[in-house]
């Protein structure tokens, strides 16, 4: 049975929100047993993961695109606006973000494809 890239983000953004990043990598790997590996290579070439913490951030909250030349792909913008929907309320995401420059308040940082970061906003 095959998935989506969407699909197996959104499970993987699951599998982080409720444990770790652990859990996340778990989600990857099972992922991989059960599709086409191919496809794993190619996200983490895509993709890195984030965790964003904006609590105390006054609303609005809003993640902005701010990568020069930028096109996301529908399934980029679908988890994009996943990210975005998290950090607007409850003030928190983790999960994988397209790589790209982005800006939240005043904070600008960036995704790196197969990294990992942490952003706090004060």
């Amino acid at each position: 049975m095959k998935f989506s890239t969407a699909t197996l983000l959104l499970s993987v953004a699951v599998a982080a929100s409720f444990a770790t990043h652990a859990s996340a990598a778990a989600a990857l790997k099972n992922y991989a047993k059960s599709n086409e590996p191919s496809e794993i290579p190619k996200l983490k070439a895509a993709y890195g993961y984030v965790n964003i913490y904006a609590l105390s951030m006054p609303q609005p909250r809003a993640i902005v695109d701010i990568s020069p030349g930028h096109n996301l792909s529908e399934e980029e913008r679908a988890v994009l606006n996943r990210a975005a929907r998290s950090v607007a309320s409850p003030g928190k995401f983790h999960g994988y973000m397209p790589a790209g420059k982005y800006k939240l308040g005043s904070k600008e940082f960036v995704v790196t494809p197969g990294a990992t970061i942490e952003i706090n906003v004060p």
